[in-house]
């Protein structure tokens, strides 16, 4: 019953989903040991994740983006076809955002050790076309929405001035424990208003 009522989730987006304690997930997740110490509890990737669809999606265009990265493609990123693998699409969006918080003047390890750390609740990407090996790319950059402890960051990949694919991730705030904790006012003056 479990199974089929995630595999509706994943393939009926329209259709009533039972909450972790209904579908009887919350009596499987509660033994620490299946999750490890660094994981977001299960109610709160529940709760949060849903909100992701609703956002808009990424811009096509580059100049809607208000920060961009450049990556030239590594061989070992290229599986036996010649191409990218997909996998290798999503280590480049994280660089993207570490970039990104240096540029704004905020190290990733500075803004993690003292204030909080940012955990993925979701990514999608969507592919349009592949890259090659010695590629030059750019990770286009927005943020694109906020809830109380959650944020979605936009992004667009070009290579050549062609598009490549668009992506989101929505990510929560966590605080040393894993717990969820309120945007701090530093995240939150990013946004547009």
């Amino acid at each position: 019953m479990v199974l089929i009522s995630l595999f509706n989730r994943t393939l009926c987006p329209k259709t009533y989903y039972p909450t972790p304690s209904e579908a009887g997930l919350d009596k499987v997740f509660q033994n620490d040991d299946l999750l490890g110490s660094h994981h977001v509890p299960l109610g709160v990737i529940w709760r949060y994740s849903r909100h992701m669809r609703s956002n808009p999606e990424p811009s096509l265009l580059p100049s809607e983006y208000a920060f961009s990265h450049q990556i030239r493609v590594r061989f070992s990123e290229t599986d036996a076809m010649g191409i990218v693998h997909h996998s290798r699409y999503l280590p480049y969006l994280e660089e993207t955002r570490v970039e990104y918080l240096r540029f704004i003047g905020q190290s990733y390890a500075d803004s993690r050790e003292n204030l909080g750390d940012s955990a993925v609740l979701e990514a999608n990407v969507k592919y349009r076309q592949s890259l090659k090996f010695d590629d030059l790319l750019t990770v286009h950059l927005i943020l694109a929405a906020t809830t109380g402890a959650t944020f979605t960051i936009n992004y667009l990949i070009t290579a050549n001035d062609n598009i490549i694919s668009t992506a989101q991730t929505q990510h929560a705030y966590i605080n040393a424990q894993g717990r969820p904790q309120r945007l701090p006012a530093w995240i939150k003056a990013l946004f547009p208003k």
